[in-house]
């Protein structure tokens, strides 16, 4: 039927003939919508969806991405799809399937900019739309990426070994330090208003940064009052950035007496009651070790230290916290620095990296 406008009541009449030959005729009235799962294609009787309610739009983990998080669907069978373009959506109709193109959600939805549309769909068993809401983005939605520091600089520090970082941040900011031996940071590249997950430690401008080499990294967070990113630097360090007098003890000795922490048979959770731990050869282990004593590496996304103890048979013991993203699919090896911190004994050196285990699950 051609020559239809969407969203316009029209009165269709059907003729019939009976079998002994009169008329008849049918007559209802009836609202015609465009079918948005055939590209507008077409138009249809009018029956919309439910609207889905209930959600929630939040900053993505990556500039230009955005989550859609806080709904799950009443009936256990049914799942979440999203399609995203620049105009609005026209409100699906029940018994429509959901378009082919659509994605299923979970993460960021990626690539995205203010006044975007997403059309969140319900979809069931059948792959029929049960639910539909047409999401208008804004730009309190979209990340964007932190600036970077500027008007800094990198000296040797005042003793061996040692780096410092001078810059001023803006007045009510602070600075946070994260120190790395292979630069695998996370976030990957941080966001205006974010937070920072990898451990990190409360810095003064100017003052020593201990227990670094060539070839190190830095990252350096600007933070507000709420501990929110304002803007960030990150560096290699040189070695005319370091301290290079002599002396010392050597570097820390130690190895993985207990090298694996098992996952959660969903692979996305540590085993709460399983710890790494490390047995120092050459030096004691000090009361009051923190995570900042340590430079862990290789931790998948949104996992981090829960806490760091000292056993009384001088061992280290690190409990892993967080959930990651995505499920494991095979063991993960991580590393971790004991820093020149974490002993009593004067002139250490850090330690080589000591490699460790996060085990999946079978």
């Amino acid at each position: 039927m051609t020559g239809l406008s969407p969203n316009t009541m029209y009165l269709f009449r059907i003729g019939m003939m009976t079998g002994n030959g009169h008329g008849i005729s049918l007559s209802a009235p009836a609202a015609v919508t465009t079918n948005p799962s055939s590209g507008g294609g077409g138009p249809t009787t009018g029956n919309p969806v439910p609207t889905i309610t209930g959600y929630t739009v939040m900053p993505g983990f990556e500039p230009g991405s955005v989550m859609i998080v806080g709904y799950t669907p009443e009936n256990p069978e049914h799942t979440l799809k999203y399609k995203k373009q620049s105009e609005p959506f026209a409100v699906p109709n029940a018994g429509e399937e959901v378009p082919a193109d659509a994605w299923n959600l979970g993460g960021d939805i990626v690539s995205v900019q203010a006044g975007d549309h997403i059309g969140l769909y319900e979809v069931d068993m059948n792959g029929m739309i049960a639910k539909f809401a047409d999401i208008v983005l804004t730009a309190d939605h979209i990340p964007v990426a932190a600036p970077v520091i500027g008007n800094y600089s990198v000296e040797p520090g005042s003793t061996a070994g040692s780096t410092k970082i001078t810059y001023a941040p803006e007045p009510g900011n602070s600075l946070k330090l994260v120190v790395s031996q292979f630069g695998n940071f996370s976030p990957t590249l941080p966001l205006v208003g974010g937070s920072f997950y990898d451990p990190a430690f409360d810095y003064t401008s100017g003052s020593d940064i201990a227990g670094v080499a060539e070839g190190w990294y830095l990252r350096l967070y600007e933070v507000d009052a709420d501990g929110k990113i304002v803007r960030y630097l990150q560096l290699q360090l040189t070695a005319a950035q370091i301290n290079g007098d002599g002396g010392g003890a050597g570097p820390i000795a130690g190895n993985a007496s207990d090298g694996e922490v098992g996952m959660e048979p969903d692979n996305m959770i540590p085993v709460a009651e399983d710890t790494f731990e490390i047995t120092l050869t050459n030096a004691t282990v000090k009361d009051g070790i923190s995570a900042g004593d340590l430079t862990v590496t290789g931790l998948p996304d949104f996992l981090g230290l829960n806490n760091v103890e000292k056993s009384a048979d001088n061992k280290l013991i690190i409990r892993l916290m967080g959930a990651v993203m995505t499920p494991l699919v095979s063991d993960v090896t991580i590393h971790v620095v004991v820093k020149a911190s974490a002993v009593n004994e004067a002139g250490m050196a850090d330690s080589a990296p000591i490699a460790l285990t996060l085990k999946k699950a079978e």
